[in-house]
């Protein structure tokens, strides 16, 4: 019960980060095909790509931790798809974000969830697909490009 209270509270947390204010078109999000990367030279971290990072580095974190306390058998299922149920809107959220980053990332990321099959009952997709961890690898790699990692924490005596 505490992990879903974090991840419901990081998830709006994310999501009041990211501005959530007049919503783009999922479309127009798919319509931009490049990324908004810079090199990793770059003295000056884009803002809107570390917004983004920032929010990723959440949802990783929720997610890992699910499925570190799903494993010790501190969560079932259920706790378990709750917080991964949380990745669509927190990924939906930051599309939405008007000074995003990475929008091409988020979309593919947003693109595998639809196309990750859950292997927990109730779950909305698996976050262990290699579809959502290529995703998120990518993202990664952008945002350590941007000079603003994702460091994804593990609460205290998960590891």
């Amino acid at each position: 019960m505490r992990t879903l209270l974090v991840a419901v509270t990081a998830t709006c947390a994310v999501i009041a980060l990211t501005g959530c204010s007049t919503a783009a078109p999922h479309h127009a999000a798919r319509s931009t095909a490049a990324h908004t990367t810079r090199a990793a030279s770059t003295p000056t971290p884009d803002p809107g790509i570390a917004v983004t990072c920032a929010g990723l580095t959440e949802l990783e974190t929720d997610l890992s931790a699910a499925g570190i306390e799903r494993s010790a058998g501190t969560i079932q299922d259920a706790g378990y798809a709750a917080i991964v149920n949380l990745t669509p809107t927190v990924v939906s959220g930051m599309l939405r974000t008007p000074n995003r980053g990475l929008v091409a990332d988020l979309t593919s990321i947003q693109d595998a969830i639809a196309s990750s099959p859950p292997v927990v009952a109730s779950a909305q997709f698996d976050p262990d697909a290699p579809a959502f961890s290529a995703g998120m690898q990518r993202a990664q790699r952008d945002c350590a490009a941007n000079g603003t990692p994702l460091v994804a924490d593990a609460p205290a005596g998960q590891g």
